[in-house]
């Protein structure tokens, strides 16, 4: 291209990458050759040697949590609603480079509005991997029952509510979850779990849901609130021994509760929904997995 077209093209690439984007570093070469090109396109990807970097799982991001709910927008309390930005990444992928074909959502054809949306470099899902839809994708259902979709997560939510356990799939493994303030059901997980004492991780609706429970500064608010949303262990504040909120059986005898915002859109819905159902501010999210032992994946 011409000299100020390409100057203006490592410019932009420098300073306006996508939100999620990391740079590493930048490498230039002057290519000897008399073809000119009019315009940049980004082809399919060659199979490549060398250091190739691939994304890590991404939490939420807000764009997808505001067409989430809203009731107009055709991914409206979709599941699995991911763009560009956000959405899984690593724990999808089967093979390099990263394409959809070499993901788990290969499984799944996008519809013709997500075709549209992945193919169009103009929107927030251009080339997103795992773009998919209520009308395609993947479908939330519950393990050796009838319920699927919507109904699935009414259940799930209505067992929570009435003091049930159930086994979550995240993005990647497994969580084991019932409701943070009720002392028979995190009493009964750790029985089940045969985990007497240690602290369990605690999953809340939001910031101000922590905000309620722990001693929160600005920084921690911003690492619990960003795009990786880890487990931060925060202060619990002292409460007086009538009120409600986070039960002793959660972190007995500590100080201090390792607590999380969620990342994943099916998070998001078991507190928030359109059923009805008046949901805890807090859950336990703790691993499903045996001590020690490799993911539980299936």
């Amino acid at each position: 291209g011409s000299e100020t077209a390409v100057n203006l093209f490592i410019e932009k690439v420098r300073t306006c990458p996508p939100k999620r984007a990391a740079i590493l570093k930048v490498s230039e070469e002057i290519l000897d050759t008399k073809e000119k090109y009019p315009d940049f396109s980004i082809i399919e990807s060659e199979k490549t040697k060398g250091e190739i970097f691939i994304s890590p799982d991404i939490a939420i991001c807000e764009e997808c949590k505001k067409e989430m709910y809203d009731p107009k927008d055709r991914r409206y309390l979709h599941p699995f609603i991911n763009c560009t930005c956000c959405g899984p990444r690593l724990t999808i992928l089967d093979a390099l480079p990263y394409d959809r074909e070499r993901t788990s959502m290969k499984e799944f054809p996008m519809c013709p509005d997500c075709a549209s949306e992945y193919e169009d470099p103009a929107t927030r899902r251009y080339d997103a991997q795992p773009v998919c839809c209520n009308d395609c994708g993947p479908e939330v259902y519950l393990t050796g029952r009838e319920e699927r979709g919507r109904a699935a997560i009414i259940a799930t939510r209505k067992m929570i509510h009435d003091g049930g356990i159930v086994a979550i799939k995240g993005i990647g493994g497994f969580h084991l979850c019932c409701d943070a303030t009720n002392e028979e059901a995190v009493q009964r997980l750790r029985t089940l779990k045969n985990r007497p004492a240690k602290p369990f991780a605690v999953m809340a609706r939001d910031v101000e849901a922590v905000k309620q429970e722990c001693l929160v500064n600005e920084v921690q608010e911003e690492i619990l609130d960003g795009h990786q949303k880890p487990i931060l262990l925060l202060e619990k504040r002292k409460k007086s021994a009538d009120s409600t909120g986070l039960c002793k059986s959660v972190a007995p005898g500590n100080p201090k509760v390792g607590i999380m915002l969620p990342y994943a859109p099916v998070q998001m819905l078991l507190f928030q929904y359109d059923d009805g159902i008046q949901m805890p501010d807090c859950l336990v999210m703790t691993s499903g997995n045996d001590s020690g032992a490799p993911i539980c994946r299936d």
